[in-house]
């Protein structure tokens, strides 16, 4: 369960940097990214089971790729 709250609060985060990516705002979008590829390099390190080394290399450039990957590693959780 613990993971499952973990992978969740990661998704969170996700959604949330990825607006600010999204804002218009060349500083905001600017240091999103950077949090978007650190949050990226975080999951891969800590759940590398739920993620292959292509899919962390995508998920890198492309934010709904991770948000699919976080998706599935939830859905692993619950079943």
């Amino acid at each position: 369960m613990e993971q499952l709250a973990k992978l969740m609060r990661i998704r969170e985060a996700t959604d949330f940097i990825v607006n600010g990516m999204m804002s218009g705002c060349v500083q905001m979008s600017a240091a999103a990214g950077e949090a978007y590829r650190e949050i990226v390099d975080q999951f891969y390190h800590e759940n590398n089971g739920f993620m292959t080394p292509e899919q962390y290399h995508l998920c890198r450039y492309n934010f709904v790729s991770f948000l699919s990957c976080i998706d599935a590693a939830i859905d692993r959780c619950r079943n």
